[in-house]
């Protein structure tokens, strides 16, 4: 073949791809710029939805009273009122970019001393209020500034350093929100007037390892949910995102299971949990799952950072922090917490120069600090956790937690005598 049969050859396949290029282009691209303006659209007026004063958020300070006798179910009760419906039709999603509000339920320890808050949007402070005083007539509520513009991370001269993580479930799966994790049921904290000295609060190492934290220390851990449904999630939420259809297929699946067990080196015999051969943790776990089918459900994250000031930071602490939601998890059967997106690398050349470390703690923080979880540009994958295990985790601890650092107000509320002269 001659030389100029081979340019022209190849001169015209190269014609020829790129004719095809510039075909296949102009079909794609006007579908690729559609969904970017698409979408640009939608977080246009979420970001305008959000900017609105009267859509803002509010901190409420729990102050706890010197003794309490309610068990963490009086908080999973309060915890309804933030299963709110609104909004449920995809026009006030899409184009009025309304978004279903979410709150933050926060413990943090500053030196030591330990606080608990609730971070709401202002249209529901007084549900909030009403829902908290209800179960606790005793608390103080006051709202209050901000805690973290303690902080000033990230800004010029800032010397804090921080540690920061996100939790996910340890089990994995199409059906991985219906395991559920250790609760306060579980552990007999249901029970009303159980004497303290024989109550297990799993709060209580969370507790203590915040009470432990010195001067130039703090630590910052946040429960974000908001009621599980709709469209309160990210378009790539998992395929099957209903808690109920969940349970009720982990359900069929263990209760129709078959296990094998060996009668010989050839011979094995299907055994059903229904002919009675469930282990007593198989037995315990369906139990959870079914109960957990009446409850009502939130969307849920979790992060946590710890931090100090200059050389006040010490690196030892991040075992707690990642260690201290153990006691939420039982073994093989349910479900627990693991770190994720957490600010660190598993091994130095992942990222020799810290510019990847560095990018993920502002990231972290600044999530942190707006209390965001659901949606853009901080939007992940969020849990599915009962009003339960949200009570479990986050409750008002009574004086099993003993910790000398809880905050806790002088004296008892009460009402005035009726008998005082007017």
């Amino acid at each position: 073949m001659s030389l100029e049969a081979v340019l022209e050859f190849f001169i015209g396949g190269l014609f020829d791809a790129v004719g095809a290029a510039i075909l296949t282009a102009s079909i794609y691209l006007p579908i690729f710029a559609g969904i970017i303006a698409w979408r640009t659209f939608v977080r246009f007026r979420q970001d305008k939805f959000l900017a609105d004063p009267k859509n803002g958020n509010v901190l409420l300070e729990i102050k706890l009273p010197p003794e309490i006798t309610k068990t963490p179910r009086a908080m999973e009760y309060a915890l309804n009122v933030f299963h709110q419906s609104s909004p449920t039709d995809w026009y006030a999603h899409y184009f009025e970019g309304k978004l279903r509000a979410s709150a933050s339920l926060e413990i943090i320890s500053d030196g030591g001393k330990i606080r608990f808050f609730i971070n709401c949007r202002k249209g529901v402070k007084n549900l909030v209020e009403s829902s908290m005083y209800a179960q606790y007539p005793l608390i103080q509520l006051e709202e209050v500034d901000d805690y973290t513009k303690s902080v000033p991370f990230g800004s010029k001269g800032s010397d804090w350093e921080i540690w920061a993580t996100e939790y996910k479930f340890t089990k994995k799966g199409d059906n991985v929100d219906a395991y559920p994790i250790r609760t306060y049921v579980d552990i007999g904290m249901d029970k009303e007037g159980t004497k303290e000295e024989f109550k297990t609060d799993p709060l209580t190492g969370l507790l203590e390892f915040m009470s432990a934290l010195g001067p130039g220390e703090k630590f910052w851990f946040q429960v974000v949910i908001t009621a599980a449904g709709g469209y309160s999630v990210p378009w790539y939420v998992k395929k099957n995102p209903d808690f109920a259809a969940q349970a009720k297929s982990l359900i069929e699946d263990l209760s129709k299971r078959k296990l094998y067990k060996n009668l010989g080196p050839e011979d094995r015999k299907l055994i059903s949990l229904a002919e009675g051969t469930a282990t007593p943790g198989e037995r315990a776990l369906l139990e959870s799952v079914e109960r957990n089918l009446s409850k009502i459900s939130f969307y849920t994250g979790m992060r946590s950072i710890y931090m100090g000031k200059g050389d006040k930071f010490n690196g030892s602490r991040i075992a707690g922090v990642i260690g201290f939601l153990r006691p939420f998890s039982a073994g093989d059967y349910y479900n627990g917490f693991k770190i994720t997106q957490y600010t660190g690398t598993d091994f130095p050349w992942q990222d020799p120069f810290g510019i990847k470390v560095a990018k993920k703690k502002r990231e972290l923080f600044a999530a942190f600090v707006k209390r965001a979880f659901f949606y853009p540009p901080f939007d992940r994958h969020p849990m599915i956790l009962t009003a339960e295990e949200i009570a479990t985790m986050y409750h008002l601890p009574g004086q099993v937690a003993s910790t000398p650092t809880l905050n806790r107000i002088e004296s008892k509320r009460s009402e005035a005598p009726g008998n005082l002269p007017v």
